[in-house]
Protein backbone atom coordinates (compact mmCIF):
# COMPACT_ATOMS: atom_id res chain seq x y z
CA UNK A 1 0.00 0.00 0.00
CA UNK A 2 1.39 3.19 -0.54
CA UNK A 3 1.96 6.19 1.21
CA UNK A 4 -0.90 8.14 -0.50
CA UNK A 5 -3.74 5.31 0.55
CA UNK A 6 -2.35 4.47 4.04
CA UNK A 7 -2.87 7.97 4.75
CA UNK A 8 -6.25 7.97 3.34
CA UNK A 9 -7.23 4.47 4.97
CA UNK A 10 -5.71 5.83 8.57
CA UNK A 11 -7.58 9.21 8.33
CA UNK A 12 -11.21 7.43 7.04
CA UNK A 13 -10.14 4.99 10.27
CA UNK A 14 -10.06 7.79 12.39
CA UNK A 15 -13.47 9.70 11.31
CA UNK A 16 -15.41 6.89 11.72
CA UNK A 17 -17.14 8.07 15.39
CA UNK A 18 -19.94 7.08 17.77
CA UNK A 19 -22.51 9.64 18.49
CA UNK A 20 -21.64 9.79 21.45
CA UNK A 21 -18.18 10.17 21.32
CA UNK A 22 -19.08 12.92 18.26
CA UNK A 23 -21.02 14.94 21.55
CA UNK A 24 -18.29 14.37 23.92
CA UNK A 25 -15.92 16.40 21.37
CA UNK A 26 -18.07 18.95 20.81
CA UNK A 27 -18.82 19.08 24.86
CA UNK A 28 -14.91 19.51 24.93
CA UNK A 29 -13.95 21.73 22.06
CA UNK A 30 -16.81 23.84 23.93
CA UNK A 31 -15.19 24.57 27.29
CA UNK A 32 -13.41 27.44 28.25
CA UNK A 33 -9.71 27.96 30.00
CA UNK A 34 -8.22 24.71 30.60
CA UNK A 35 -7.46 21.04 28.75
CA UNK A 36 -6.22 18.45 30.29
CA UNK A 37 -5.31 14.92 27.96
CA UNK A 38 -3.93 11.98 29.15
CA UNK A 39 -2.27 9.36 26.86
CA UNK A 40 -0.78 5.52 27.42
CA UNK A 41 3.03 6.12 26.18
CA UNK A 42 3.97 3.03 23.96
CA UNK A 43 6.61 1.49 26.68
CA UNK A 44 9.25 1.11 24.27
CA UNK A 45 9.05 4.95 23.50
CA UNK A 46 9.43 6.13 26.56
CA UNK A 47 13.21 7.14 26.10
CA UNK A 48 12.73 8.92 23.03
CA UNK A 49 9.63 10.55 24.16
CA UNK A 50 11.69 12.09 27.30
CA UNK A 51 14.67 13.03 25.11
CA UNK A 52 12.05 15.14 22.83
CA UNK A 53 10.06 16.70 26.07
CA UNK A 54 13.69 17.21 27.37
CA UNK A 55 14.84 18.96 24.76
CA UNK A 56 11.96 21.20 24.90
CA UNK A 57 12.30 21.89 28.22
CA UNK A 58 15.83 23.12 28.49
CA UNK A 59 15.01 26.07 25.28
CA UNK A 60 11.93 27.20 25.31
CA UNK A 61 12.45 29.98 22.65
CA UNK A 62 14.76 28.31 20.69
CA UNK A 63 14.11 24.78 20.27
CA UNK A 64 13.64 22.63 16.91
CA UNK A 65 10.13 21.68 17.33
CA UNK A 66 7.42 24.22 18.67
CA UNK A 67 7.84 28.16 18.67
CA UNK A 68 5.72 28.49 22.13
CA UNK A 69 5.78 32.45 21.47
CA UNK A 70 3.77 31.91 18.77
CA UNK A 71 0.99 30.70 20.88
CA UNK A 72 -0.77 34.28 21.38
CA UNK A 73 -3.60 33.05 23.81
CA UNK A 74 -2.16 30.29 25.72
CA UNK A 75 -0.58 31.72 29.43
CA UNK A 76 0.62 27.78 29.65
CA UNK A 77 1.17 24.45 28.88
CA UNK A 78 3.05 21.76 29.58
CA UNK A 79 3.67 17.78 29.30
CA UNK A 80 4.31 15.50 31.70
CA UNK A 81 5.24 11.62 31.73
CA UNK A 82 3.30 10.13 34.54
CA UNK A 83 5.37 7.15 35.76
CA UNK A 84 3.07 3.78 35.95
CA UNK A 85 2.04 3.04 39.09
CA UNK A 86 3.52 0.44 41.22
CA UNK A 87 1.04 -2.46 43.56
CA UNK A 88 1.58 -3.18 46.69
CA UNK A 89 4.48 -6.16 45.39
CA UNK A 90 6.37 -3.47 43.68
CA UNK A 91 5.27 -4.08 40.11
CA UNK A 92 4.29 -1.50 37.91
CA UNK A 93 0.37 -1.83 36.97
CA UNK A 94 -0.33 -0.64 33.76
CA UNK A 95 2.36 1.74 31.61
CA UNK A 96 3.37 5.21 31.78
CA UNK A 97 0.75 7.76 30.86
CA UNK A 98 1.74 11.31 29.12
CA UNK A 99 -0.36 14.12 30.84
CA UNK A 100 -0.83 17.47 28.67
CA UNK A 101 -2.08 20.89 30.61
CA UNK A 102 -2.92 23.74 29.22
CA UNK A 103 -4.48 27.37 30.21
CA UNK A 104 -5.34 29.77 27.63
CA UNK A 105 -8.07 31.92 27.07
CA UNK A 106 -11.13 31.29 24.79
CA UNK A 107 -12.35 27.98 24.56
CA UNK A 108 -10.97 24.46 23.98
CA UNK A 109 -11.87 24.40 20.52
CA UNK A 110 -9.96 27.84 18.97
CA UNK A 111 -7.08 26.87 21.65
CA UNK A 112 -6.61 23.80 19.86
CA UNK A 113 -7.19 25.66 15.96
CA UNK A 114 -3.90 27.42 17.31
CA UNK A 115 -2.16 24.88 18.93
CA UNK A 116 -2.42 22.98 15.78
CA UNK A 117 -1.76 25.14 13.19
CA UNK A 118 1.97 26.49 15.46
CA UNK A 119 2.72 23.02 16.37
CA UNK A 120 0.46 20.22 14.44
CA UNK A 121 3.65 18.89 13.23
CA UNK A 122 5.90 18.42 15.66
CA UNK A 123 2.65 17.14 17.91
CA UNK A 124 2.25 14.13 15.46
CA UNK A 125 6.08 13.48 14.60
CA UNK A 126 7.76 14.13 17.64
CA UNK A 127 5.37 13.53 20.87
CA UNK A 128 2.78 11.52 20.16
CA UNK A 129 3.87 9.27 17.45
CA UNK A 130 5.43 7.64 20.96
CA UNK A 131 1.87 6.77 22.29
CA UNK A 132 -0.80 4.96 22.27
CA UNK A 133 -2.59 4.48 19.53
CA UNK A 134 0.44 6.38 18.45
CA UNK A 135 -0.18 9.04 15.98
CA UNK A 136 1.80 9.54 12.64
CA UNK A 137 3.30 12.44 11.00
CA UNK A 138 0.73 12.38 7.67
CA UNK A 139 -2.14 12.42 10.27
CA UNK A 140 -3.99 14.92 9.52
CA UNK A 141 -4.86 18.07 11.38
CA UNK A 142 -8.26 17.37 11.94
CA UNK A 143 -6.87 13.47 13.03
CA UNK A 144 -4.71 15.51 15.38
CA UNK A 145 -7.90 17.84 17.19
CA UNK A 146 -9.67 14.58 17.54
CA UNK A 147 -7.18 12.58 19.27
CA UNK A 148 -6.40 15.47 21.92
CA UNK A 149 -10.40 15.87 22.10
CA UNK A 150 -10.68 11.97 22.67
CA UNK A 151 -8.07 11.42 25.02
CA UNK A 152 -9.20 14.77 27.19
CA UNK A 153 -10.16 14.30 30.91
CA UNK A 154 -13.61 15.90 31.94
CA UNK A 155 -12.58 20.07 32.79
CA UNK A 156 -10.97 20.22 36.36
CA UNK A 157 -11.16 23.16 38.41
CA UNK A 158 -8.53 25.31 38.11
CA UNK A 159 -7.28 28.38 40.31
CA UNK A 160 -7.62 32.07 38.17
CA UNK A 161 -5.70 34.43 39.82
CA UNK A 162 -6.80 37.08 37.35
CA UNK A 163 -9.68 35.39 35.82
CA UNK A 164 -11.03 36.83 32.18
CA UNK A 165 -7.70 38.70 31.88
CA UNK A 166 -5.94 38.09 28.48
CA UNK A 167 -2.93 36.87 27.63
CA UNK A 168 -2.09 40.61 25.50
CA UNK A 169 -3.21 42.38 28.84
CA UNK A 170 -0.40 40.51 30.62
CA UNK A 171 2.11 41.01 27.72
CA UNK A 172 1.46 44.27 27.69
CA UNK A 173 1.81 45.17 31.47
CA UNK A 174 4.75 42.91 31.57
CA UNK A 175 6.65 44.98 29.00
CA UNK A 176 5.60 48.40 30.54
CA UNK A 177 6.71 47.16 34.10
CA UNK A 178 10.13 46.12 31.97
CA UNK A 179 10.21 49.23 30.55
CA UNK A 180 9.79 51.67 34.16
CA UNK A 181 12.79 49.03 35.68
CA UNK A 182 14.93 49.96 32.99
CA UNK A 183 13.92 53.55 33.33
CA UNK A 184 14.73 54.02 37.08
CA UNK A 185 18.14 51.25 36.56
CA UNK A 186 19.90 53.75 34.24
CA UNK A 187 22.43 55.78 35.17
CA UNK A 188 22.04 59.39 36.14
CA UNK A 189 24.17 61.95 35.65
CA UNK A 190 23.82 65.52 38.01
CA UNK A 191 23.86 68.55 35.92
CA UNK A 192 26.71 70.61 35.61
CA UNK A 193 26.80 73.40 37.86
CA UNK A 194 29.37 75.55 35.36
CA UNK A 195 26.78 74.84 32.48
CA UNK A 196 23.89 76.57 34.51
CA UNK A 197 22.55 79.71 33.46
CA UNK A 198 23.77 82.48 35.53
CA UNK A 199 21.28 84.65 37.73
Amino acid sequence: MDDTRTTAFHNRRQQAVSPEQARKRARVSEQRHVLSVLVPIRPERLEDLSLVLEELGQDLQRNAHIQFDALKSTHSLRWVIVPAPASQDGRSEGGPMLAFEAHFDHTVGEFLEDLIHVAGDALKANIYCHCAPPLRSWSSDAVLRDYLLDHALPEARVFEGSADVKVELLDNAARVRELVSQFFAAPRTEPDPASSPAR
